[in-house]
């Protein structure tokens, strides 16, 4: 009798368990609910573990296990394009993987303040296979501005530097238009000098500073004496993996180059690197101070001087 008990309960314990395993999937893969839309983003080289528990993370999915279980079946584990997607709670997860496997998306790229069209090219053809060669022909030094974009994945140079310099134009507003008319400088000759504080003020509340001693510099016809320009004329530093040398030696500021600042007075032909907002209106709105000099220490913290003398002061207490 318990054996003809067992034969009829096992089967159905089975097929409950298969019912109810069957309905948990299907439950698991139905949407979150709701209308919310949130950017998810797929770096290069994440696996489809990763992305699932960053679904569920993010509250896009209801279980990664049953979402990775989903890919396998799939086989597309290896498609999912690395981009950013935008992703709504009421997609059920076989949309999101199909969204991801398509790759209709935007690729966040983030661009840093104060570096030089060089540099922001490497990055264009690792992040989204730019050539480097192509990007520079159209990117223009001091234009490309610094932020965060969202490109497709087959976006050329030319579209790239378009979006960067549309987006300094917003960024360089009528008003900070307005002030640079009413300066002693063009607009180009403002974003030169902003371009040389970006690389100079290590900390936003030192830049001001540093503009106006470099205001007083060129009212002075005193060479700028920038360390940056220097730099920027040296260019790529093969031992140093790096576009902006870290010493300079004395060779470097013999350099007979227009970017030597300390050797020709008055700003350089040209801007030196593509500077943040805050640059370009500490360019704008100089700080008037005692201070003729400045260093920057080990530590990258700035100590101004008002006598050449109080400089040398700094540079063996500092430096040295």
């Amino acid at each position: 009798m318990i054996k003809l008990i067992v034969r009829i309960l096992l089967p159905l314990i089975f097929l409950i368990l298969i019912f109810s395993g069957f309905a948990y999937f299907n439950f698991s893969l139905s949407a979150v609910g709701g209308s919310q839309e949130k950017n998810f983003i797929v770096e290069r080289g994440q696996g489809a573990s990763e992305i699932a528990n960053n679904l569920k993370e993010q509250g896009l999915i209801k279980d990664s296990l049953v979402f990775k279980i989903l890919i396998r079946l799939s086989s597309i584990g290896n498609q999912l394009k690395a981009g950013s997607y935008k992703l709504s709670t009421n997609y059920d997860a076989r949309k999101i993987l199909d969204v991801l496997r398509e790759g209709k998306n935007e690729f966040k790229l983030t661009i840093v303040e104060g570096l030089r069209v060089e540099e922001i090219a490497q990055i264009l053809e690792e992040k989204l296979s730019i050539s480097k060669k192509d990007f520079l022909k159209v990117a223009r030094e001091g234009y490309m501005f610094p932020d965060t974009y969202f490109f497709p994945t087959r976006v050329n140079a030319p579209e790239v530097a378009k979006a960067m310099m549309e987006n300094f134009e917003e960024k360089f507003s009528s008003s900070l238009q307005q002030k640079a008319k009413e300066s002693d400088f063009s607009t180009d000759e403002v974003i030169i000098l902003a371009s040389i504080i970006e690389r100079e003020g290590k900390e936003e509340a030192e830049r001001k500073i540093i503009s106006g001693i470099l205001y007083k510099r060129l009212e002075e016809g005193i060479a700028l004496s920038t360390d940056a320009t220097i730099q920027y004329a040296l260019g790529y530093q093969k031992e140093e993996d790096s576009w902006w040398k870290k010493t300079l030696i004395q060779d470097d500021l013999n350099l007979d180059s227009p970017y030597n600042t300390r050797k020709y007075p008055g700003l350089p032909p040209a801007p030196i690197c593509n500077p943040s907002l805050v640059s370009l209106i500490a360019a704008l709105e100089p700080q008037s101070s005692e201070f003729f000099f400045y260093i920057h220490d080990k530590e990258g913290e700035a100590h101004f001087a008002r006598t050449l003398e109080e400089q040398e002061e700094n540079i063996n207490r500092y430096l040295l």
